[in-house]
């Protein structure tokens, strides 16, 4: 289910269950695989266009997020409308 998510230039992220993450990202965010390795995943945003968005490489033994500690500074999304902004924010609330 899409939101208006429009574009994501590109981000790799390490996580602790490539598994889970992708679920997350395609079922929550809407993305969808596009290549998937033992413990990588590369998804696109569906008509982005683009060879893959988001990279997913998993962490054996990564500890779980401390909210204390910033892993990440941002990220720069294109949504098609400023409502889906306020969508996207209500999915992730109901995500958790």
């Amino acid at each position: 289910m899409s939101f208006g998510l429009k574009r994501l230039q590109h981000l790799v992220l390490w996580v602790r269950d490539v598994e889970r993450s992708v679920r997350f990202y395609c079922d929550v965010l809407g993305f969808e695989v596009q290549r998937r390795y033992p413990n990588a995943a590369f998804l696109t945003i569906p008509g982005s266009g683009d060879d893959h968005n988001l990279g997913l490489f998993e962490q054996p033994g990564l500890r779980l997020p401390d909210e204390g500690v910033a892993r990440m500074y941002h990220a720069a999304w294109e949504l098609v409308e400023l409502t889906d902004l306020a969508r996207a924010k209500q999915r992730l609330i109901e995500a958790r």
